[in-house]
């Protein structure tokens, strides 16, 4: 079992016995709210090196 369908089990955004396609559409959805948020991190740091560098 690899580490994000394991978080997904333990947040509860992923029932017990749900279909695999429901299981993989789950999948997704969380990286793609881990891309998001890792987006925003690297704005953040780029953001904050700029106006510290000034």
């Amino acid at each position: 079992m690899d580490l994000d369908f394991h978080l997904l089990k333990c947040s509860g955004l992923l029932e017990r016995n749900e279909s695999s396609k429901a299981q993989k559409k789950a999948k997704n959805n969380m990286k793609e709210r881990k891309n998001k948020c890792e987006k925003l991190l690297i704005k953040f740091k780029t953001v904050s090196y700029i106006v510290i560098s000034n």
